[in-house]
């Protein structure tokens, strides 16, 4: 087998694979289309994944880990929970907003790999916003809540948010609703 990328090469090359699998989708993707689209060989791919169905896994946890870093970086910058919280929602907001199309998120119903991978990125941004909540409550500018269940639900509308349907009509953008959705959270903890 040559010689494995660079790191820079490397790293270039997924960046370039997830802007194509997350706007096209990947269905009818093959590894020709790629090496030809990259102008790279069907070694070099396949010393990124042994597969098509790898790389995408690959591209998807790679994006999902990204994006909780983003999340949590917004968060970690502001002083009180409550701005944290909202800054989490509103970069969670930009990190979904016109990321994926229709045609990657029906490639993905029913994989249960990436189904795999989305549950315990969600959980990870769980258990941060359960973080602030709880960070919250310990300072007093919290009710006294159960954090588990309102992280919990904060995940649920997250979900409701990436509904393109149920965005639709609401006439909100990703961004928009993800940010709505922080601010409820805000306001049913905070004490009055």
């Amino acid at each position: 087998m040559g010689r494995k990328p660079d790191t820079t090469r490397r790293e270039e090359l997924l960046d370039q694979i997830e802007k194509i699998i997350f706007s096209e989708g990947f269905s009818s993707l093959r590894m020709s289309d790629l090496t030809e689209r990259l102008s790279c060989s069907r070694t070099t791919l396949y010393q990124l994944a042994p597969s098509k169905e790898e790389l995408v896994l690959k591209a998807h946890a790679r994006v999902a880990e990204k994006s909780l870093d983003r999340c949590r970086l917004a968060a970690e910058k502001c002083d009180s929970p409550a701005e944290k919280i909202r800054a989490y929602f509103a970069e969670a907001g930009k990190v979904v907003d016109g990321t994926t199309s229709d045609a990657y998120w029906a490639d993905i119903a029913g994989s249960e790999p990436i189904a795999e991978i989305r549950a315990a990125t969600y959980r990870q941004g769980m258990d941060s916003v359960k973080g602030y909540i709880e960070e919250g409550i310990a300072q007093g500018v919290f009710r006294d809540m159960n954090a588990e269940f309102l992280a919990y639900l904060g995940w649920v509308g997250s979900i409701a948010v990436r509904d393109r349907g149920f965005l639709e009509s609401t006439n909100l953008t990703t961004e928009e609703a993800m940010t709505q959705l922080g601010e409820f959270m805000i306001s049913s903890l905070s004490v009055c």
